[in-house]
């Protein structure tokens, strides 16, 4: 098994549920994550949100992505086509076409771009202005030269300001759930969206049964862990109201997304249900219970071997020993 990995100097904190504002959270898991970072999984016994806590405070966050991130999370990524690469923009713009195919934005804004490749797919399929915010300072030069304006490394910083109903489309891909402060992220963008835009959000779905939580969707870079339940809650507060909500199959990595718009009123009052908090921890125990079965434990043993061979053999430039077949993305 690899080491429990740590930062140096990194700095925790503790915190409340963000959507609820309740201070009543049960541990549900503690151990290693994915990439070896130990992490706290908590669940909200109010609402049912599952989040980090304690984790990183803002700064050391702040400074893993700048330097360190890429390392782990972005580190041999094959060079798949898009449309059999399920964290590609293949899907957002099938999804797009396929709910609202009369939708033609002039000016979009992907929040957490990357290096612009993913992005530079919708650009191919359609004409507008495109807006990247990235906080990998690696990745800048990369999304200036594929033509996409950069707003900021920092989503916390003012960025907003003087780009009022500017955007009709935002995208946040498998961003939200890396946010400290989601609800600061969302007011941004509720400030600098159109009155007739769209917003996008895509993230890991904690109520998909078959997800894999132990190493991969329990990790230090994700701080929430949003179901369709939670989503909702947090894009009321923050004045969206959901257009259209999917939620994760395991075709597509599990992903719950949805399309919203502003909403007419901001709700001042949500009503939190606390079965929420019952289906959620349901869901998290029978999936841990047979992920910390012996059999699961092994099976996890020998994909870390196997995976070690296999960056020990392109190490030495030497064709690798497994290969993958990547099939074609299907939705229901």
């Amino acid at each position: 098994m690899i080491s429990l990995r740590t930062i140096k100097n990194a700095k925790f904190e503790t915190i409340k549920c963000i959507i609820c504002d309740a201070n009543d959270a049960e541990l549900i898991y503690r151990g290693m994550g994915e990439n070896g970072f130990e992490v706290h999984e908590c669940i909200c016994k109010q609402c049912g949100f599952v989040y980090l806590n304690p984790r990183w405070d803002e700064d050391t966050y702040l400074q893993f992505y700048e330097t360190t991130y890429d390392k782990y999370w972005r580190k041999n990524v094959p060079d798949i086509p898009p449309e059999r690469n399920g964290t590609s923009y293949y899907l957002l713009y099938q999804r797009w076409m396929k709910y609202f195919p009369d939708f033609k934005p002039s000016y979009i804004l992907d929040i957490g771009c990357g290096n612009g490749k993913k992005l530079a797919y919708i650009m191919q399929q359609f004409d507008a202005k495109y807006f990247g915010i990235e906080p990998s300072i690696a990745s800048k030069p990369d999304i200036v030269n594929k033509g996409i304006h950069f707003i900021a490394n920092d989503v916390n910083s003012d960025w907003d300001e003087d780009l009022e109903n500017k955007f009709d489309f935002i995208i946040m891909r498998r961003t939200l759930e890396h946010f400290l402060n989601p609800i600061k992220v969302l007011t941004k963008a509720r400030n600098v969206i159109s009155d007739n835009g769209l917003l996008y959000i895509a993230v890991p779905d904690a109520l998909c049964k078959s997800n894999t939580l132990i190493g991969h969707n329990f990790t230090i870079v994700h701080p929430y862990f949003f179901s369709e339940y939670s989503l909702n809650n947090l894009l009321q507060k923050c004045g969206f109201e959901i257009v259209k909500i999917v939620n994760g199959n395991k075709s597509v990595n599990n992903e719950l997304f949805v399309f919203a718009k502003l909403a007419n009123n901001k709700i001042s009052q949500i009503n939190y249900r606390t079965e929420d908090y019952e289906k959620t921890k349901s869901v998290f125990s029978t999936i841990l219970k047979a992920e910390l079965s012996l059999k699961m434990k092994t099976k996890r043993f020998i994909k870390i071997v196997r995976m070690s061979i296999v960056r020990f053999k392109k190490m030495f430039h030497l064709k690798p020993i497994f290969q993958k077949k990547h099939q074609l993305l299907k939705e229901d």
